[in-house]
């Protein structure tokens, strides 16, 4: 099965010079359309090479699917940034916006009288896009409307990211998803709000259908959407790589897009809500010492790490404030008095 591959203008440099992102688009037989993208951070790379290797894995195996859409790197301006060496983009230098708060609300333009069907509610969020696209034309608004026009319709959508700094595998999911989230076979799950608007790509899929589910007939969700988090961000692991696409195809075979192993079985999962995924600060600058790696269990005042002060010989410690399960590391181990240094999973929820 062959790609139809085609370049879209992001931005045009000062030179002259075009930044383009590379779409491909696989036709084919099947009901459902799919879409995935990787790379509007900069800095998590892993998701690019995922996504490739899902491009040829389709070209020589093919699917079940009436289009399938793959976008491996969805930001060529971030992914672009760097500062001696080192890849910086998690935001527009341009305006300091991050580059994953930049997406529409496509429901936000429009009164509903009354009721309408699923159909006639996609007519006018469609209609809002393209309103937007005319008149929202900074580079932000562009790439973001760009991105959702090309995933606006499609049945499964999924956003390929890496964690700041060093994680394991987890995955944003909303509850109405909980039983499909599993067969990716990622034991760590987010559960998103649906109230709540930030800019994010899978809140821009779903927020305008739960803010107006009351007003469309028969409802139901038209799409899944997921935020998958593949490790840790500016590296690239092969084991990282292979592992982000067998998940991937684990949960495309379960619905019966690809044909691939199950890797939800014998693996424990591990859930709590967006608001108990907690940061932690640094209480004062120093040397930071881990005590705790990525993916362990933390019970409450159990050391996480240690801050090793400069002027004097004052240790630290960071000890959980609630148990619960230690996610990302950042990357830095000389850290600034309030500085973000760790993200713990709280209030566990075991999901069956």
């Amino acid at each position: 099965m062959k790609a139809k591959t085609n370049l879209i203008k992001v931005q045009q440099l000062p030179s002259g010079d075009n930044l383009n992102i590379k779409v491909y688009k696989f036709a084919g037989k099947g009901k459902k359309k799919i879409y995935i993208q990787a790379n509007i951070h900069g800095p998590e790379v892993v998701g690019i090479l995922v996504a490739k290797k899902l491009v040829s894995h389709i070209q020589k195996y093919g699917g079940n699917f009436k289009e399938f859409i793959i976008v491996p790197s969805c930001n060529p301006i971030g992914f672009n940034q760097q500062f001696i060496g080192q890849q910086i983009g998690y935001v527009n230098q341009l305006t300091g916006t991050n580059w994953n708060r930049i997406y529409k609300n496509l429901g936000d333009n429009f009164k509903i009288k009354g009721q309408v069907s699923m159909a006639e509610f996609k007519n006018l969020l469609l209609k809002n896009l393209k309103d937007k696209k005319v008149k929202d034309t900074d580079t932000e608004s562009q790439l973001a409307l760009t991105l959702q026009e090309l995933s606006f319709d499609a049945d499964i959508v999924l956003d390929l990211h890496t964690a700041w700094g060093t994680a394991p595998q987890y995955v944003y999911s909303f509850s109405e998803y909980l039983e499909s989230t599993k067969k990716f076979g990622i034991s760590n799950v987010i559960l998103l709000e649906k109230d709540t608007f930030s800019g994010v790509f899978d809140e821009s899929h779903l927020y305008p259908y739960f803010a107006n589910k009351t007003k469309i007939k028969n409802f139901k969700l038209p799409k899944q959407v997921f935020t998958l988090e593949l490790g840790s961000d500016c590296s690239v692991e092969e084991k990282d790589v292979e592992s982000g696409f067998q998940k991937i195809v684990s949960y495309l075979s379960y619905q019966k897009i690809l044909s691939g192993k199950d890797m939800s079985k014998d693996v424990i999962f591990d859930a709590c809500e967006l608001k108990d995924f907690i940061y932690y600060n640094a209480p004062k600058g120093g040397l930071l010492v881990w005590k705790k790696n990525e993916n362990d269990y933390v019970d409450k005042r159990e050391t996480i790490c240690e801050i090793h002060e400069i002027l004097s010989e004052a240790i630290v410690k960071v000890v959980a404030k609630n148990s619960g399960k230690l996610i990302i590391k950042f990357n830095s181990h000389s850290v600034h008095q309030g500085q973000k240094i760790a993200k713990v999973m709280t209030n566990l929820k075991k999901l069956k």
